[in-house]
């Protein structure tokens, strides 16, 4: 009877061992999950050059999302854009064209982002290469145009402007990417 007792202490203590490594990796895998979902500034990546990953930021109360943009109404000056159509960058679906910042151009807070596109809006983020997202929203299409004055705040010298349209299923499409300097 004696060696029934200690196999089945023995078997428990198995049981109990896997029970409790189980829960500490269960436990350690939300608190990763959890970090991941609360951590602010992470920038949206994408393929191709432009991407640009957030730096850390210089301190934990920065702010990002704070941006706004004041809708034009589709109204494009022609003083505000390049007449020179090669400086447009144009989606590779050809159904949005960003004709305002020019690519690698520096847009200060109240400049202006326009451009041609199909479809009622166009969604628009900012981000800066330090905190990440700084500005986004949606920008009305007006007579095949979209304008609108950006207000910000950058933390960096540099990031990226990102000008789509959102599909039925709330796919990113006609997407523009630009760097851009503050």
């Amino acid at each position: 009877m004696p060696n029934k007792k200690k196999k089945h202490n023995k078997s428990s203590y198995i049981v109990g061992s896997v029970i409790v490594l189980l829960v500490v990796v269960l436990g350690v895998i939300g608190a990763v999950h959890l970090f991941h979902k609360s951590t602010p500034g992470k920038a949206m990546s994408s393929s191709g050059s432009n991407s640009l990953p957030p730096k850390n930021p210089t301190t934990s109360t920065l702010q990002t999302n704070n941006g706004t943009a004041e809708d034009q109404g589709g109204k494009i000056s022609s003083n505000d854009i390049s007449s020179n159509p090669s400086d447009w960058t144009v989606s590779d679906s050809g159904q949005t064209t960003l004709k305002a910042p020019i690519k690698s151009s520096t847009l200060k807070p109240g400049g202006l982002i326009a451009g041609s596109a199909v479809g009622p809006t166009v969604q628009y983020r900012l981000i800066d290469s330090q905190v990440g997202v700084i500005s986004q929203g949606s920008i009305s299409v007006v007579g095949g145009n979209f304008s609108a004055t950006v207000n910000f705040t950058p933390y960096a010298k540099d990031g990226r402007l990102d000008v789509f349209n959102v599909d039925s299923q709330g796919r990113e499409i006609n997407e523009v990417q630009i760097p851009v300097k503050f």
